[in-house]
């Protein structure tokens, strides 16, 4: 069963099964499992240079990064080849403007979930200054000492595509103006963040910064769309949920994010997670989050 897991990889060469393997891998390093994980991926790298596999070769070089120094032992002087590795944090530096501004948009979708979600989330912001425009509204707050000003662009979820294809006629698009706002003022947001069902994944992705330094994608199995995430942007650092999404982790997530933020604090993910998950107390959903 291991082996099925581990081996093979390349046929397919999805994020998806490279992330499922790379998270094992991650949480189990120092286990039996773990260690059976790294016999096959050092073997799988080995027959695939004699061989001359090379998308096996990169797939499996990338794995074995996440071994750190064990994994001299078999990549020697190619070790610098494969840069995968795992990201511990996100500096605060990659989040603020000059100015210490940090700007992120909240795509929000036409159906129940993302009216009664959209809703949550104001309420859980009613402490923002918010300005209501015709398709979006923005929340922004900023630091006890000043220095640091978060603002949130949100589409209203009637302004996005729904159930019905005449939206836009009756409604307005609310993502494309929240761009066009953005691209006047000349900013660029740094942090994105799907809300919805992963069927609507697709527009919030379409409309990804390439400089985007963080992607949130709160749908169900958001592994699914690693692929086209860092075609589009290809330094973000991606949480993903690796099974059912839930709009109560996802306002949670996004709440410790800002107060990291506000408080002058790099997004270290240990963190970040230990607070989501005492945020939580006894919720269950929030063990999905990578």
């Amino acid at each position: 069963l291991v082996e099925r897991f581990v081996e093979g990889l390349e046929e397919d060469g999805s994020s998806q099964e490279i992330s499922a393997v790379a998270q094992v891998v991650i949480h189990e390093k120092d286990s039996e499992l773990g260690k059976e994980i790294q016999k096959l991926i050092r073997s799988s790298y080995e027959q695939a240079v004699l061989t001359h596999n090379t998308k096996a070769e990169i797939v499996y070089g990338h794995l074995s990064r996440l071994y750190g120094d064990q994994a001299d032992t078999w990549l020697g002087d190619r070790r610098d080849s494969f840069t995968l590795e795992v990201h511990e944090q996100l500096p605060l530096s990659k989040l603020l403007d000059e100015q210490g501004n940090n700007t992120q948009v909240h795509y929000f979708y036409n159906d129940e979930d993302g009216k009664h979600w959209y809703q949550e989330f104001l309420s859980d912001h009613d402490d923002w200054v918010k300005i209501d425009h015709a398709t979006w509204v923005e929340l922004s707050k900023a630091s006890d000492d000043g220095k640091r000003i978060i603002t949130m662009y949100a589409n209203h979820p009637e302004s996005a595509p729904g159930k019905t294809e005449d939206w836009e006629e009756k409604n307005g698009n609310g993502i494309a103006n929240i761009a066009k706002d953005l691209d006047q003022r000349e900013k660029v947001p740094s942090i994105a963040m799907h809300h919805g069902h992963s069927y609507w994944s697709q527009y919030t992705i379409n409309r990804l910064p390439t400089e985007s330094a963080l992607y949130v994608d709160g749908s169900c199995n958001g592994a699914d769309n690693l692929d086209q995430v860092f075609e589009l942007a290809p330094h973000t650092q991606i949480v993903y949920n690796s099974h059912e999404g839930m709009g109560t982790i996802n306002n949670a997530i996004s709440d410790v994010i800002n107060d990291q933020i506000l408080n002058g604090h790099d997004l270290t993910w240990s963190s970040v997670r230990d607070q989501t998950r005492r945020t939580m107390q006894e919720s269950t959903g929030w063990q999905t989050f990578v």
